[in-house]
């Protein structure tokens, strides 16, 4: 924000903070009603199972359709991250299963102002589905869609996964050179977002498919 500037000291920051905010969004300075119920104990505790570092994929699987089952009749996120960790979570072959999920995650998130980078996510998700089926235009306009998203929310992993999956669509339509411009374009977000390749590790926003 032009208020903003490098160099300023905490305390100034934090005092042309409430002015800045309430210039930003207005609304938040009236108070909002959460019509939603308080997270249960057991859907966290499902959350947890199902994408912690322990546990077989039927159990993460089981644990994924719990959150589901508790989050029913909520209208927010967390039924949409329900769905898309059940999602995540199918086994790579079972593509049909998993975009039954990915389908209603990403439908939720559009639906939320608040939504962009979550609804990216499964749009990246759906765009790999659509491209291992040999859909490439549909993947394109999917990876377009969530491309203008990711770049709102500055999100650099997104960017080049989103890229790098449209690249492959673009080959796979016989436009090898622009795939290849594509790949090349990404770089730059890759390296930001991934950090160098020595120092890389898996990325867990990759598509599955």
């Amino acid at each position: 924000d032009p208020d903003l500037a490098p160099g300023m000291t905490e305390a100034e920051v934090a005092a042309r903070l409430p002015a800045l905010l309430n210039r930003l969004n207005p609304a938040g300075e009236r108070p909002g009603r959460w019509n939603n119920p308080d997270t249960p104990r057991a859907f966290t505790d499902a959350v947890q199972a199902a994408l912690g570092p322990t546990g077989t994929p039927d159990t993460r699987r089981a644990a994924a359709r719990q959150m589901l089952a508790l989050s029913q009749g909520w209208q927010d996120a967390r039924t949409g991250f329900a769905h898309f960790a059940l999602g995540r979570l199918q086994d790579p072959q079972n593509m049909s299963e998993a975009a039954q999920h990915f389908a209603p995650a990403a439908a939720i998130f559009a639906r939320l102002p608040d939504g962009g980078a979550r609804l990216a996510h499964a749009l990246l998700q759906l765009a790999a589905i659509d491209l291992a089926a040999g859909q490439p235009d549909q993947a394109i306009a999917k990876t377009d869609q969530a491309l203008t998203l990711a770049r709102a929310a500055q999100n650099a992993v997104l960017i080049a996964s989103l890229s790098l999956l449209k690249a492959e669509a673009l080959t796979q339509l016989g436009q090898t050179a622009a795939g290849q411009a594509l790949r090349l374009d990404s770089l730059p977000a890759a390296r930001y977002g991934f950090g160098s390749a020595q120092a890389g590790s898996p990325n867990p926003d990759l598509p599955r498919f």
